[in-house]
């Protein structure tokens, strides 16, 4: 509705497990900027497939995984 944009960016390997019911993610997974840094989120995360519950992790990830995903805290962002 504002017309304002992030530039949102990021690179990530993942491993979807379907015997262990586990997903891991690893590499830049989100990394937003709008002439600042806004979130980053990278390293390493293995979680449950269904209930998305972290079993391992490494590196800066609150800003994006324990946010709920990518949309609150873009959202947020925008808002701000």
């Amino acid at each position: 509705m504002t017309g304002a944009s992030i530039a949102v960016k990021g690179t990530a390997y993942e491993v979807w497990d379907y015997a262990s019911n586990t997903r891991t993610v690893s590499g830049r997974v989100w990394d937003g900027h709008d002439g600042g840094k806004l979130f980053f989120d990278a390293g390493r995360i293995t979680m449950t497939l269904d209930t998305h519950e972290p079993l391992f992790l490494a590196g800066p990830h609150d800003d994006v995984f324990f946010a709920g995903g990518i949309d609150p805290v873009v959202c947020a962002a925008l808002a701000g």
